[in-house]
């Protein structure tokens, strides 16, 4: 199974049901068949903004828990759950997880789920967020723990400052991107 998030409310693919291409009512997340004809599927967490990242857990080396998703954007429910910036949702249905904590106080651009040859997993999450999930200990760039959603300690990195180019607008401190 394939996993897409963005900024959409539609997409168009394959309906194994009908048997033909339909429109399917999508907020922010679908997935779809990774085999021809790689039919949508009914995975829909409903998300009422933009989501910037989707991961997996990763428990045993180089296998991937793929039971759970972790998305991250700028939203403030996943389905009826309330839900800001962050959240698990189970990988077939989209519902929220409840066990994760789910708030950053600005938007999650990046998470990563990694492994730290202990099989001890942690989801490195990135972006506009000064704190997330009652931390303020690594603004902007923090390492959770994948079960409960808290800040693990992992890392420390003290992310701060940002580019200024003369004549252009000031760049706010974030953390966009990993890999």
């Amino acid at each position: 199974t394939m996993y897409a998030v963005g900024t959409f409310t539609e997409i168009s693919g394959y309906d194994s049901a009908t048997s033909s291409v339909q429109e399917f009512s999508r907020n922010g997340a679908f997935a779809f068949s990774d085999t021809p004809p790689f039919a949508i599927t009914n995975w829909n967490p409903d998300v009422n903004g933009t989501v910037n990242t989707v991961a997996f857990s990763d428990p045993t080396a180089g296998v991937p828990n793929c039971s759970d998703a972790y998305i991250g954007g700028q939203f403030t429910t996943v389905g009826t759950a309330t839900a800001h910036n962050i959240a698990e949702v189970d990988a077939t249905v989209g519902d929220v997880v409840p066990t994760f904590k789910d708030s950053a106080s600005g938007q999650v651009e990046t998470i990563l789920g990694v492994n730290d040859g202990q099989g001890i997993a942690h989801l490195l999450t990135g972006g506009f967020f000064k704190s997330i999930n009652n931390s303020t200990a690594d603004p902007y760039y923090t390492s959770l723990n994948p079960t409960t959603g808290k800040n693990d300690n992992f890392l420390d990195l003290n992310v701060s400052g940002h580019i200024s180019f003369k004549g252009v607008k000031d760049n706010a401190t974030q953390v966009y991107n990993q890999q």
